[in-house]
């Protein structure tokens, strides 16, 4: 089942540190999350979490960006 295989190939992030960055408390999670799986990019539209492009080294990115970033447009 499409569920059980989406679970098997998932590698579960566990945040290692608290922060309060965003002005939507509930996005804090995203860059939790982020920095405990040492990722360079978060890609979103939420403008609130692209309002800190380059917190604790991350960029945050809308997808068009991203695609741009691998040359893929």
């Amino acid at each position: 089942n499409k569920i059980n295989l989406f679970f098997s190939k998932s590698i579960w992030i566990k945040p290692t540190m608290k922060v309060e960055i965003c002005s939507d408390k509930s996005d804090n999670i995203y860059f939790e999350v982020a920095y405990a799986a040492q990722a360079r990019y978060i890609i979103t539209n939420d403008r609130h979490i692209l309002e800190h492009d380059g917190y604790m080294g991350i960029r945050t990115l809308r997808p068009s960006q991203f695609l741009k970033l691998l040359h893929f447009s």
